[in-house]
């Protein structure tokens, strides 16, 4: 059961994406958990947005760290049928959209198949896309490390780097100001995203394993090869070292070098 300490703060149209509202809890559970709960109070375009989040959930069951006050985690209704693309592909362009918003700060974000956003090689941001009872629902989940210190990102006991925009430019961010560019840089992303190739492409421009070769794991089973990019599908296409292309709906990917010039 979702708890909060109060009831939430709501917004008027034209506060959270493309004409929805923002709800603003103190505290909640889990942003993406609440939405799921509450379909028929949401409208799309709704953003649910927690102060404190205190079970933050990531891909593959992990956890999302946010402090009060120092991170961003809300989640956002998508009505998949508005959009020109198949559902899987809205994390896609999500985390684009994310790149385009840290840009209002010069912070030069890339993104991770299959929806990770990372600056300086370290992770920023982490989205969740999640299905609920409705076929013209899904929530989105987004977690932004924003006020971080390096205390707060002890490199001993994260699974991967982390980073934050605090870390990345010295400065101390008011987090209403970085909602509101993430959420104009996710528009902005939805509009240019009109289609598989066009969010294909736009990917390959930010993609931080391009030229890459990588080890991925899924369900137990580990393949090496050369990164091929994502198809139209969005799925990884990895080129294994007999020569065979294989394709991945999910995975956890690493690096494991990088491709030189004349292979």
């Amino acid at each position: 059961m979702q708890s909060f300490s109060a009831s939430p703060l709501i917004g008027p149209p034209g506060s959270g994406l493309n004409g929805g509202r923002l709800w603003v809890f103190p505290e909640l559970n889990s942003t993406n958990s609440w939405a799921l709960a509450h379909l028929e109070e949401l409208q799309p375009g709704d953003i649910i947005q927690a102060i404190r989040q205190t079970e933050g959930r990531g891909r593959m069951g992990r956890t999302w760290m946010a402090p009060a006050g120092r991170c961003l985690t809300f989640s956002i209704l998508l009505d998949p049928t508005q959009f020109p693309i198949a559902p899987p592909l809205l994390g896609q362009v999500a985390a684009l959209g994310i790149v385009q918003g840290l840009a209002a700060w010069d912070v030069p974000a890339q993104v991770k198949w299959p929806n990770d956003v990372l600056v300086s090689d370290r992770k920023i941001a982490g989205l969740l896309l999640e299905s609920g009872s409705r076929p013209d629902r899904l929530v989105l989940g987004i977690g932004l490390n924003v006020n971080l210190s390096a205390v707060d990102l002890p490199a001993a006991q994260l699974r991967r780097p982390a980073t934050s925009l605090q870390l990345e430019t010295g400065r101390t961010f008011n987090l209403e100001t970085v909602l509101h560019s993430l959420v104009e840089g996710l528009e902005k992303s939805s509009r240019r995203c009109v289609s598989p190739e066009a969010l294909r492409l736009s990917w390959s421009e930010k993609d931080a394993l391009r030229d890459q070769s990588l080890k991925i794991e899924m369900g137990g089973e580990t393949v090496s090869g050369r990164y091929l990019g994502i198809n139209l599908d969005g799925q990884l296409m990895l080129e294994t070292g007999e020569g065979i292309q294989q394709n991945f709906w999910s995975g956890d990917v690493e690096r494991v070098g990088r491709i030189s010039s004349d292979e």
